[in-house]
Order: structure tokens, then C-alpha cells, then sequence
């Protein structure tokens, strides 16, 4: 049995805010090796862009980046989940990480996030 158990990466760079929970980052995974992940913020769930409420959800995380990590450097935990087949920004994925996101000065996005009410104000799937 393949257990998958979490993992932090404390050198990520956010490439992309896609909206209130979802980010793109450059993960460095040691060695030179780089990967471009989707992150889906753990237990955070914002409206989506189209949904009311949706652009502020992504300017909050846009203004806690420029709080806690300006110059866009994070630490990701993630945590291996299946997905159903989804689409973000045309890229189609059956699978994705979840993540806890924390700046250098140890400040937690998902915290923030949760702190502000996206609980359960997004879609489910």
C-alpha cells in the first residue's frame, strides 16, 4: 500500500492567485528539481471568482501575500488528495494537493483565511 503522508517544502514561489483557495506555485523539491503545483488551500472554502464575494476572497490572499511574503516566497505543507477530473485554468487534473501555506515569518494563510469566514462559502467540488 502506497501511503502518502505530508510534506512541507519551505521554498515555494507564488506564480499565480487563481482565487480565494487556489494558488500556483514553483515548489523546489531539492537537487534542482522544480515542479509547478496547483495548491488548494486545506479547510478553506472561498466563493469562486464568478460567485459573489469571489473578488475579494482573492484580493484578501493577494493583500496577505503582500503583508507576510512580498517578496512571494512561501513554505507549503501538502497533502496528496484524489480529485475528480477538474479543470483549472485549462489544465485538467485527477489528482491535486491540498495545502497549509506559511510565510517566512511564520503567519499561516489558511489560518488567515478561516479567521475571515471562508469556511464554507465556495463550491464543494
Amino acid at each position: 500500500m502506497n501511503k502518502r503522508v505530508p510534506r512541507t517544502y519551505p521554498v515555494c514561489e507564488v506564480l499565480t492567485v487563481y482565487d480565494g483557495d487556489t494558488l500556483r506555485v514553483d515548489t523546489d523539491r531539492g537537487g534542482h528539481v522544480h515542479t509547478r503545483d496547483w495548491i488548494r488551500l486545506k479547510d478553506v472554502r472561498a466563493p469562486e471568482l464568478r460567485e459573489p464575494d469571489g473578488p475579494a476572497a482573492h484580493n484578501d490572499v493577494r493583500l496577505w501575500l503582500a503583508e507576510h511574503a512580498p517578496d512571494g516566497f512561501v513554505e507549503v505543507t501538502t497533502f496528496w488528495s484524489q480529485g475528480t477530473l477538474k479543470e483549472i485554468n485549462e489544465e485538467q487534473t485527477f489528482v491535486r494537493y491540498v495545502g497549509v501555506v506559511r510565510a517566512p515569518n511564520g503567519a499561516e494563510l489558511n489560518s488567515y483565511l478561516l479567521a475571515k469566514g471562508y469556511i464554507d462559502r465556495g463550491m464543494t467540488t
